[in-house]
């Protein structure tokens, strides 16, 4: 998949190449770098990179999981609220022993600033504009590609190989 984000305000556009990544070790099991768009300053363009959640944010989003569970919420989106709480609790666990801050994925640097939303809501680095996705997902075979692996601190170990045609025009 690759995301095309443009300015609705100016000419910048920029493609981020999404793909699978996972941690070496799945301890605790079910847990994945989160993904968030971001400006990586060193890298100078739109990333996705990986976010690590302050300690207190996890404990929170916890607790309006527990008593909201089918709100609208921004960590993750995606799982059904029983797993919710428990995947929360296994990150919480990877949070209490995580020491790097987050990173780009692109450079491995830490100099990276998020959008409000996953996918969203980044100002346009050229005129401060907001900035919309267009997503293309690659579709025909159903051919699987390698994870990209990372250490528990965000540390590259194994690239993935999904292929560069995922930046694709479109």
């Amino acid at each position: 998949m690759s995301v095309k984000y443009q300015c609705t305000h100016c000419d910048f556009t920029q493609r981020v190449r999404q793909e699978a990544r996972v941690y070496e070790k799945e301890e605790p099991k079910c847990l994945r770098p989160i993904c968030w768009l971001a400006w990586c300053h060193t890298c100078k363009k739109v990333v996705d990179a990986e976010r690590v959640p302050t300690l207190r944010e996890l404990e929170d989003h916890l607790e309006s999981v527990r008593l909201e569970p089918y709100a609208e919420r921004k960590l993750f989106a995606y799982w059904p609220p029983d797993e919710e709480i428990i995947v929360t609790q296994r990150y919480i666990e990877w949070r209490k022993n995580r020491v790097a801050p987050s990173r780009c994925f692109e450079c491995g640097g830490h100099d990276v600033l998020f959008s409000t939303a996953s996918y969203g809501d980044l100002p346009c680095p050229q005129c401060s504009g907001g900035m919309e996705a267009h997503i293309t997902l690659i579709g025909g075979s159903f051919t699987r590609f390698a994870a990209a692996v990372y250490s528990l601190e965000g540390e590259l170990i194994t690239p993935g190989n999904a292929p560069e045609e995922w930046l694709m025009e479109f």
